[in-house]
């Protein structure tokens, strides 16, 4: 005989979940227990990807910090070398404006010949006859001084110039009176001017005759001679002036110096051998006049 077995709780829903489990015990997996499987199996894979994408990222940012670093090494030798080739066109410049100050320096130093040739003929007084003049070496200081230290005018140290004028007057009031026109000159320290002797000729000098060509020379008695008047003969010493031609130049220039002149003025115009102008001081106990207010 067969019996039936017939349950009637599983008809219950209560008693599904026992069922699902029982199932469950000896079935396969579900679909949604395998999604953390998915999510390690991409995550195993991501990091190797991003580890190689950042490798080859870093080669490619080497790559490029290599070339740029090539090519700012090829822009700083070029930089050097134009660095190189401004510090030689600097010396250059430096050597030239050195050159062109000392050429200015001894133009300002010179006291051109036919500049005081010409002041001394203007000065001269009319019974006054220079026979020589030369350049003397500086009087030595007495008391053993120190050699003259550079001016502000002058800054190189150069010792001062003398001339040494030699003549004949025909008495010390002329003597006198040149030396006082040498001290007016422009071109002579005043303070430096000094008469080193005057002293009248000893006996007069007999005018030589007339010599005529083709013609005898006849013979004179002491009583036909004629014989010049006794003479002063003089030194005078005299310092030219330390202040810079530069400084002289319309004197220079009235005194015929054409070529010094010029050469100054050239240098003028280039900004070479300028002496800077200095403040006008204000005269000591002047007062500023006050506008009056209006009433």
């Amino acid at each position: 005989m067969y019996s039936l077995d017939v349950n009637f709780l599983n008809d219950r829903p209560e008693y599904k979940p026992d069922v699902a489990k029982r199932s469950g015990r000896g079935g396969g997996v579900a679909i949604g227990g395998r999604r953390p499987l998915w999510i390690g199996l991409g995550v195993g894979l991501l990091l190797p990807l991003l580890t190689l994408a950042s490798l080859l990222f870093l080669q490619n940012s080497n790559n490029a910090l290599r070339e740029d670093s090539a090519e700012l090494d090829s822009q700083l030798q070029e930089l050097q070398k134009q660095e190189a080739e401004l510090k030689r066109l600097e010396a250059d410049v430096k050597q030239a404006k050195d050159e062109a100050t000392a050429l200015a320096t001894v133009f300002n130093q010179v006291k051109p010949w036919s500049a005081l040739m010409q002041d001394l003929r203007d000065r001269i007084p009319p019974n006054v006859q220079i026979t020589s003049v030369k350049q003397v070496a500086a009087p030595t200081p007495t008391g053993g001084g120190a050699s003259p230290s550079p001016s502000p005018k002058s800054p190189t140290a150069v010792p001062p110039t003398y001339l040494e004028i030699i003549g004949k007057a025909k008495d010390f009031n002329d003597v006198n009176d040149l030396a006082l026109m040498l001290e007016r000159s422009p071109l002579v320290d005043g303070k430096a001017v000094q008469i080193l002797g005057a002293k009248r000729e000893a006996q007069e000098r007999p005018l030589a005759p007339l010599t005529l060509p083709n013609q005898p020379q006849q013979a004179q008695t002491p009583d036909q001679q004629v014989r010049l008047p006794k003479l002063i003969d003089f030194s005078i010493r005299a310092g030219l002036t330390e202040m810079p031609a530069s400084e002289m130049v319309d004197v220079l220039n009235a005194k015929g110096a054409k070529g010094l002149v010029t050469r100054l003025r050239v240098l003028q115009q280039k900004g070479v051998g300028q002496t800077p102008a200095k403040p006008q001081q204000k005269p000591a106990g002047a007062q500023t006049a006050e506008p009056k207010k209006a009433n």
